[in-house]
């Protein structure tokens, strides 16, 4: 991906075929598992090579009213969501879309009534992403 950021403006997360609303913020981080070696014709130095390639997409969804505005046993883990949202500036038509799993759901609770609030939540990309 260039050097343009994924904005959530416009897109959308969803479990089962239902939005997910009421999300706070999201992010992607893209990387990738190189290889490094040295050998006689390395000169002394390490050689890079590209490896496979993941991603882990992380969002924050918070309650409006004390309560979500969705069904939140959709999102256990290992539950498949289906994240839609634009590359670059608003008003951009390039779609970044992918399914990814949920790896883990952290609680966000309110310490003076000890009621969960929200959550963030941590999902690994399943297989390609796309940029159209």
């Amino acid at each position: 991906m260039a050097n343009d950021a994924i904005s959530g403006l416009g897109g959308k997360i969803t479990a089962g075929g239902t939005e997910i609303s009421h999300i706070k913020n999201w992010n992607l981080d893209e990387s990738s598992s190189v290889a490094q070696y040295a050998s006689s014709s390395t000169a002394g130095y390490t050689k890079t090579e590209g490896g496979t390639k993941k991603a882990t997409l992380r969002f924050d969804i918070y309650k409006e009213d004390g309560h979500f505005h969705f069904d939140p046993s959709t999102i256990v883990l290992n539950a498949s969501l289906a994240f839609v949202g634009f590359v670059g500036a608003a008003g951009s038509t390039q779609v970044f879309s992918a399914t990814a799993v949920v790896a883990n759901i952290a609680h966000i609770v309110d310490i003076e009534t000890n009621q969960i609030i929200g959550a963030t939540v941590t999902c690994e990309v399943d297989g390609v992403w796309t940029i159209s």
